[in-house]
């Protein structure tokens, strides 16, 4: 691994669609806090920099840009956390998947109101929801495993507004997806084999970008990002430029999400901030 200082040519054979990519001179995150946290199984950030976690007996945390919890929120049933998104604006919002249930939250952990315990989904037509994702117009992006299909529903109506099944795109037997998010009305679904897929916001398949996603999908500005052995990478969502910043030595992070010049790092047992040298 290069020194911080030290700059080495490097060329990825790293496929996008159609496309290769390219990138030089990547630094050395230097790490500024070490904060020993419970292991997280999701995590998030929202615009102000806070960072949340949710851990495996459904309790949501928050830390704040030091690595200090200044809030938290736990169900009234223990279920573990399956997907967290803090983005969309001031809302949380905390999916269970093993119990189908979905809370909303304020910026400060409190549920909104109808909120006061997780509400289940109750799909209309008998679905089970693999994924669950927050939209930017309060309704909810689902991968329903049951019949291989995206579909959006509205939690105040408990009605699907759109529904795409995927097999007129994809074959099923190929895929196995682990993540899924609304990022600047794109809808980004990832098969850690396969790739990132995008959709527009109405449902319709655009293009895959990327193969090595392994991880949740992690975005920031125009940015997706991910772990690659011993680097994050920084893929530019519409030039398809790259950056990448090596970790430290030894720190292998199970998450990596990001915020203005400081980059989180997430252990089975630590949070590791790091100041972004890019």
């Amino acid at each position: 691994m290069p020194s911080a200082t030290a700059c080495r040519i490097l060329t990825l054979a790293v496929v996008l669609g159609t496309s290769t990519w390219s990138y030089s001179c990547a630094q050395v995150l230097q790490v500024s806090k070490r904060v020993a946290i419970p292991k997280p199984l999701a995590v998030s950030v929202n615009a102000q920099g806070n960072l949340f976690t949710g851990d495996q007996r459904g309790t949501v945390r928050m830390y704040d840009t030091a690595g200090v919890v200044v809030n938290s929120y736990s169900p009234q049933r223990v279920a573990e956390v399956t997907s967290l998104e803090a983005g969309q604006g001031l809302r949380v919002f905390c999916f269970y998947r093993d119990l189908q249930e979905f809370s909303l939250l304020d910026r400060f952990l409190t549920p909104l109101p109808g909120y006061a315990k997780p509400v289940l989904l109750n799909l209309p037509d008998g679905g089970f929801a693999r994924l669950a994702t927050l939209s930017p117009d309060g309704q909810l992006w689902l991968f329903d495993d049951t019949d291989f299909s995206l579909k959006k529903y509205n939690p105040v109506t408990r009605q699907i507004t759109i529904h795409v099944p995927l097999e007129l795109v994809l074959d099923r037997r190929d895929y196995q997806f682990t993540s899924i998010r609304e990022y600047q009305n794109i809808l980004f679904l990832n098969d850690p084999r396969n790739g990132v897929l995008l959709f527009d916001n109405a449902g319709n398949f655009r293009k895959r970008i990327s193969r090595f996603l392994s991880g949740i999908i992690e975005l920031y500005r125009d940015e997706l990002f991910f772990v690659q052995d011993d680097r994050i990478f920084f893929l530019n969502l519409y030039n398809e430029k790259v950056r990448s910043v090596y970790l430290p030595d030894g720190i292998k992070p199970l998450y990596v999400t990001v915020i203005p010049d400081k980059v989180f790092l997430l252990t089975g047992k630590e949070l590791i901030i790091g100041r972004q040298p890019l």
